[in-house]
C-alpha cells in the first residue's frame, strides 16, 4: 500500500506487524547518536501493541 508521499506499508511476519518504507530518494534527516550515521528509512511497527497502548490510555 502506498500513500501520497510515497510511503509504503509492507505486511510483516503476522497481521500485527507492518514495515513502513520511505521512498528510496528520501534523504535521512536523523542520525544515530552513537555513530553519527544517517538512520535507516524503514521502520517496523506492531499495530496490536499500539492499539493496546492507546486503549490503556483512553
Amino acid at each position: 500500500m502506498e500513500n501520497w508521499r510515497g510511503l509504503k506499508a509492507i505486511p510483516g511476519e503476522d497481521y500485527c506487524r507492518v514495515v513502513i518504507h520511505y521512498p528510496s530518494d528520501t534523504d535521512s534527516k536523523w542520525k544515530d547518536p552513537k555513530t553519527g550515521e544517517p538512520e535507516g528509512l524503514s521502520f517496523e511497527f506492531n499495530l496490536c501493541e499500539a492499539v493496546a497502548s492507546w486503549e490503556q490510555m483512553h
